[in-house]
């Protein structure tokens, strides 16, 4: 199972939290946007995403997560390093597989994912240029179907 964990309020990572976070062998990785960090995790099943992840994750004081499992992912294989992620939303009546497979054929798209709770897609983004973002964007926002985008930002990139 492929999940996504978002957090606010995560305090800056210090030795003791990036101690933590490399006994659970997770790579947080920190965002601009409306969640402070998002960690990838694959998991056996919800009750170890729980358990292993959400859970202590929770125990940090004042962090609050937001999770999101993936139904479907499908990813590129090599590319540059990650530079966004793109929270999708599609338009109510609108076939969420037309926007996924469309997203495929995107340039700059590394993965996809269809994911469960208040976003419906998550994309990936790699590219070694920052400049290069808005135009894809752009190539998002021209898919039809795609009513509202939010971008996250990794800043160790830019």
């Amino acid at each position: 199972m492929y999940a996504y964990i978002m957090t606010k309020n995560m305090p800056a990572v210090n030795e003791e939290l990036a101690r933590r976070f490399n006994s659970m062998g997770l790579t947080p990785i920190p965002l601009l946007g409306v969640f402070d960090v998002i960690i990838e995790v694959n998991a056996d099943d919800e009750k170890q995403l729980y358990y292993d992840y959400n859970k202590p994750l929770t125990l940090i004081e004042g962090i609050k997560t937001s999770t999101y499992i993936a139904a479907e992912t499908w990813e590129k294989e090599g590319g540059d390093t990650v530079l966004a992620y793109i929270m999708i939303e599609v338009k109510p009546l609108t076939l969420l597989n037309e926007v996924y497979n469309a997203l495929k054929n995107k340039y700059g798209i590394k993965k996809i994912s269809v994911v469960f709770g208040d976003t419906d897609i998550i994309a990936t983004i790699a590219s070694n240029d920052i400049k290069n973002l808005k135009n894809i964007l752009q190539s998002i926002w021209d898919i039809d179907g795609v009513y509202r985008t939010s971008t996250l930002l990794n800043y160790n990139r830019i």
